[in-house]
């Protein structure tokens, strides 16, 4: 399984507030950009010389970023003038390890403050959400239930797997009333699997997969769903650097393979 190249791309391409990466360092702020998936993209934006704050409560690992202690909610926290001194936000967030109170607070409050910031915000070129693949995931427990498999694309009806879905599901929505009343630049990336460690073959004795089956079951669904950090990194890219006022996508290394890798865009009327 090799790293993807450039997806395809629907829709025409329009305007946005988005640019090139290539003239100086811009400004990114990862918000919960401490864990896995943060630390991959901070890695890999202080390696290109960018610059890099973390919002989390916990200290990033990464040399070469800033780091500010506290979430999108607390009241401490400039959470405006951090996203006004920035060109990029990336939201990365989850309060999934706390239950249904943790999803409230991150992705449904913590989110929609984000937002409202971006909105408010002359400086803010684009807004990334990090979503998941449980936003669709009905569409897989038809195939593990036996049932005619239906590949989701990004205009596939939603069909959340749990309460995570739903609430990465809200997220979404919110992304795109955004983009739509306010022409705020969005990007949303349902991501498919990403660990610590970059190898499928690391977690094929993960007991939180199990459900797919033996490690043969397990290791065919790691294959379609993995994201590699490089891939990421370059999604990354390629999203902050797009035209068109809303994207989204599938994230993952082997597109098509279990949601289809097209790119859902929309820009307003000129």
């Amino acid at each position: 399984m090799t790293p993807a190249s450039g997806l395809p791309v629907l829709g025409a391409k329009r305007y946005s507030r988005s640019g090139p990466l290539g003239q100086g360092a811009k400004r990114h702020l990862l918000i919960g950009g401490s864990g896995v998936v943060g630390t991959v993209l901070s890695e890999g934006l202080v390696g290109q010389e960018q610059d890099v704050t973390v919002l989390d409560p916990i200290p990033s690992t990464v040399t070469g970023v800033d780091w500010c202690e506290g979430t999108a909610l607390d009241s401490a926290v400039p959470l405006q003038d951090l996203v006004d001194a920035s060109d990029y936000v990336a939201f990365l967030a989850t309060g999934a390890n706390s239950g249904w109170a943790g999803l409230v607070d991150v992705e449904i409050f913590g989110c929609k403050q984000v937002i409202d910031c971006c909105i408010n915000s002359t400086s803010v070129r684009r807004l990334f959400l990090a979503s998941t693949n449980h936003v669709s995931g009905g569409y897989e427990l038809d195939s593990m239930s036996g049932h005619p498999a239906e590949v989701p694309d990004a205009t596939s009806p939603l069909r959340p797997d749990g309460l995570y879905g739903a609430a990465k599901a809200f997220a979404e929505a919110v992304a795109r009333t955004a983009s739509e009343l306010h022409h705020l630049p969005v990007s949303v990336l349902r991501i498919g699997t990403m660990r610590g460690t970059d190898s499928p073959e690391a977690e094929v004795e993960s007991p939180l997969l199990e459900k797919f089956g033996g490690p043969d079951e397990i290791r065919i669904r790691l294959e379609k769903s993995w994201l590699y950090h490089s891939d990421f990194v370059r999604i990354y890219i390629e999203e902050i650097t797009a035209p068109e006022t809303f994207r989204l996508r599938f994230g993952t290394s082997n597109p098509g393979a279990l949601w289809d890798g097209r790119v859902l865009t929309w820009s307003p009327p000129k």
